[in-house]
């Protein structure tokens, strides 16, 4: 719950009806009548299919905001969690908001390339793969529609193959031979665990997880974990667990 009690505006889509349709074009702004019906069927159709283009495309700068809103905990002055202060203050789930995050990753990875995905549902398949696999792996869709249409379907089984091509222990090395975030971490991860002394418990927070970009990776070490790891996560591991898990 949130530590101060305030009063949002949660209902995105009712505020949108209540003002006037903002619609970015270039380097001008155009505002629209809320009345749609007012407008003839050609231009109606128009408008329409511009404020659903602008609308996939807020993906990124959401998922932006929201990163940085969790990494640096500026929540923290009215709210205890991040997941709270994205459900009080937004009305957007956990899974939702971890996901506009991992999207707005996905678009900094491969900014390289000649466009970006689309949408979030598109941006959301590549966050399956490591950072240093996203690029080229999105090139390759590229490459393959050649032009054409790009669907997230598309795109899972590109990423599908990718991972079942590569292994998921390749995965986390490919591209590069120098130590990748990942692998940098993990060994952190093993000095720290190694200094412990026998009978001692091995707890690792989703806090840390979420810093180090290692959340999808325990996911591989440990089945169970939740889909989306948040900062109350904690899995505790037994000295003997955690060296068959390789992190002694």
């Amino acid at each position: 719950m949130s530590k101060k009690k305030k009063e949002f505006t949660t209902d995105l889509l009712r505020q949108l009806h209540e003002t006037d349709v903002v619609l970015v074009q270039g380097s001008g702004i155009s505002t629209r009548p809320t009345d749609l019906k007012t407008l003839p069927e050609e231009e109606r159709f128009r408008v329409c299919e511009e404020m659903i283009e602008q609308g996939l495309k807020a993906y990124f700068e959401i998922g932006r905001a929201l990163a940085e809103i969790q990494e640096s905990r500026l929540y923290r002055q009215s709210f205890d969690t991040f997941e709270d202060y994205c459900a009080e203050r937004w009305n957007i789930a956990r899974r939702t908001a971890y996901q506009l995050i991992d999207a707005y990753r996905v678009v900094e990875n491969v900014r390289n390339c000649a466009q970006v995905p689309g949408t979030e549902s598109q941006a959301r398949e590549l966050a399956k793969l490591p950072a240093e696999l996203q690029e080229a792996t999105w090139q390759a869709v590229l490459d393959e529609a050649n032009g054409g249409n790009i669907t997230a379907k598309k795109i899972a089984e590109k990423v599908a193959a990718r991972i079942k091509e590569l292994g998921l222990a390749r995965a986390a090395r490919a591209i590069t031979d120098a130590p990748t975030a990942e692998e940098m971490a993990l060994a952190h991860l093993r000095r720290a665990v190694s200094r412990n002394p026998s009978g001692l418990k091995v707890v690792i927070s989703g806090e840390w997880l979420i810093q180090q970009h290692l959340t999808a990776y325990w996911r591989t070490l440990r089945p169970d974990t939740p889909e989306q790891v948040d900062e109350t996560f904690r899995d505790e591991l037994s000295w003997p667990d955690a060296k068959a898990l390789g992190l002694l």
